[in-house]
């Protein structure tokens, strides 16, 4: 096969999960989020892509005609719903989850649309979402089920389901999530847990903010090297004052039978599961240090890089946070990449093993946190 597989990408936040399909040689031609910000990263970072912003639920319920007017046909569909709701974060998982269960439930519609019309091409489709919404997802639906006419089963829950670490995949960070659908098993790229990448490769190859501003910085993960200071989002210094980091402290290391947590964080290992939000004072705060009892919130691009995102990728947001959550709610690329290739593979296709750069469209103003006068903003 030499035409590209197509690929379609449900609420694709920054987007992580394309990129990771992009790096593979596939065509991502549509992608689709609710959050501006989300939508305007991806455009900015996937020119070859018409990401919209919408409704996925209102989307699912269209007719027919409408619907596929605007969904294009595709052979990949790729979707990450909204996990709040599921998160460890949110009250250990006991958030409210009937939003989260509706926009599961019409992102498989969709899927099931595709799926069973005349003529359809879709061959794979994934679903990512955090471990515990496995406990809400049934093994198959049927057509009623998902509010729409036939006789079909659509199975869920193929054999490749499962909860996956992108650790193994050559992402330098622990991040447990869960994937169903029907894809091809991906190949663990590190089998051994000395041979994860750690945390140190990722601040030793960035430099501290600013260190590297007049230098040059080499991607940790990627063949690309960049200017110090084509490196946007890194050098600013976000320090976390005293009473913060002295209470973060307490609760890292006071916290019974969950365990001591490092302070600051322990290089040595893959990093901690990058969160969607930012925090100074909280026993799961992400802390760096700077020198003899100073501590500092780690950079946009760090966080970027820990994820596998390359540093020519850019996160437009109007503050730390947004870019953090932009960040912190992806799929790690390199997670993507390994589903990827495994479709590569499953096709007889030629894997792309080099690092294309991204093209920007540089038709939106960026907010490059290394030029922009620094307050505590998030």
């Amino acid at each position: 096969m030499n035409e590209r597989l197509k690929v379609l990408d449900f609420f694709c936040g920054g987007g992580g999960f394309s990129e990771g399909f992009r790096q593979a040689g596939f065509n991502v031609i549509w992608a689709i989020d609710i959050w501006q910000p989300a939508v305007d990263t991806h455009n900015e970072n996937h020119p070859e892509t018409n990401a919209i912003k919408g409704d996925v639920i209102k989307i699912s319920m269209l007719p027919d005609k409408e619907f596929h007017e605007i969904v294009p046909d595709a052979e990949v569909i790729i979707g990450s719903p909204p996990c709040t709701a599921f998160s460890n974060s949110n009250k250990s998982g006991n958030g409210d989850k009937a939003k989260g269960i509706a926009l599961i439930e019409a992102y498989l519609k969709i899927i099931a649309r595709k799926k069973y019309k005349k003529n359809s091409i879709l061959k794979y489709w994934i679903l990512e979402n955090v471990p515990k919404v496995q406990a809400h997802i049934k093994a198959e639906y049927t057509a009623a089920e998902l509010q729409l006419e036939g006789k079909f089963k659509l199975v869920v829950k193929g054999e490749n389901s499962g909860v996956y670490n992108a650790k193994y995949f050559n992402v330098p960070s622990s991040r447990k999530r869960y994937f169903c659908g029907d894809f091809p098993k991906p190949d663990l790229v590190n089998k051994k847990d000395s041979n994860l990448i750690p945390l140190k490769k990722i601040t030793a190859a960035l430099g501290a903010p600013k260190v590297k501003l007049n230098g040059i910085i080499e991607d940790p993960i990627y063949d690309l090297v960049l200017k110090g200071i084509e490196v946007t989002d890194h050098h600013y210094i976000q320090e976390i004052a005293k009473f913060e980091w002295e209470k973060a402290k307490r609760l890292k290391q006071d916290k019974g039978y969950m365990g001591k947590m490092s302070l600051p964080e322990n290089e040595n290992k893959p990093a901690r599961t990058i969160m969607a939000t930012i925090s100074f004072s909280a026993r799961e705060s992400f802390i760096l240090g700077m020198g003899t009892d100073r501590f500092r919130a780690p950079t946009i691009r760090e966080v970027a890089s820990l994820m596998s995102f390359p540093i020519d990728y850019r996160f437009y947001g109007s503050s730390i946070g947004i870019k953090y959550k932009l960040v912190g709610n992806s799929v790690p690329p390199r997670m993507s990449y390994a589903l990827a290739k495994a479709i590569n593979k499953s096709e007889a296709v030629r894997n792309v093993n080099r690092y294309i750069p991204i093209l920007h469209t540089n038709k939106l103003d960026f907010i490059n946190l290394n030029f922009d006068l620094f307050h505590i903003n998030i």
